[in-house]
């Protein structure tokens, strides 16, 4: 029990450096979750049956419903991961709250998927070049590949050169690769909003109820005469 006129416990001062370092933590976590999660959309993505034909491919089936399945595992997979990086993000760093963190989250979850889009058709130009030499009639099955996907940024930087607005925009669409970073974001919004802490960080809720806390004050009570009784001291 503290002692009356106790020095009360002082808030912990938040510093930009050790902010900065959570947020880098965060980026660089979820940019390396991209590999696995590139993995599992290769994984679950159904593949488009495809038979060799003289002069080509044909498809094994008609009007496959396979050609959107990736974009569609791919959202899926993104809306999941996103939620539950901002979750533990929320939840692993009380301290550290904030736009700056939030921030983190949106980058990080776009390095994400960004990666794991690129590691999920890791083999995609070996597959290519073997098509060439399967025979006629054999059956192979497409590797996933996102269709509402169409980033190039070398392209989109010639069309801004020529004033082709339109195309520059066009190459520029990031499509799914979105949906990770919008979950994220959302989710850690709520939570926000839902936080009943003023300052978000829950660390430091106590300090700062602690800080406001005054000592008790110490009064003599002095008896009138007719009470009858002596002076005490009360707090």
């Amino acid at each position: 029990m503290a002692g009356i006129g106790a020095t009360p416990p002082q808030p912990q001062k938040r510093t930009p450096v050790a902010d900065l370092r959570a947020a880098a933590v965060v980026v660089g976590t979820l940019a390396f979750l991209g590999l696995p999660l590139g993995a599992l959309w290769s994984w679950m993505t159904p593949r488009v049956e495809l038979v060799r034909v003289p002069g080509g491919f044909g498809l094994a089936q008609e009007n496959p419903e396979q050609y959107m399945a990736a974009d569609g595992v791919f959202a899926l997979l993104g809306f999941a991961a996103g939620i539950l990086a901002a979750l533990v993000v929320w939840t692993a760093a009380p301290r550290r709250r904030g736009p700056l963190l939030l921030s983190a989250l949106v980058v990080g979850s776009m390095a994400c998927q960004a990666i794991a889009s690129a590691f999920g058709k890791l083999n995609r130009d070996e597959y290519l070049a073997s098509l060439e030499s399967i025979p006629v009639g054999w059956h192979v099955w497409r590797v996933p590949e996102l269709k509402m996907v169409s980033f190039d940024v070398p392209t989109a930087f010639g069309n801004l050169m020529t004033g082709d607005l339109g195309g520059m925009m066009a190459n520029l669409s990031l499509g799914v690769l979105v949906t990770m970073a919008f979950a994220a974001a959302f989710v850690y919004t709520v939570c926000a909003g839902w936080s009943r802490y003023p300052q978000l960080r829950s660390g430091n809720i106590a300090q700062e109820r602690g800080s406001h806390q005054t000592s008790p004050r110490i009064r003599n009570t002095e008896a009138k005469e007719e009470d009858g009784r002596l002076p005490s001291l009360t707090c």
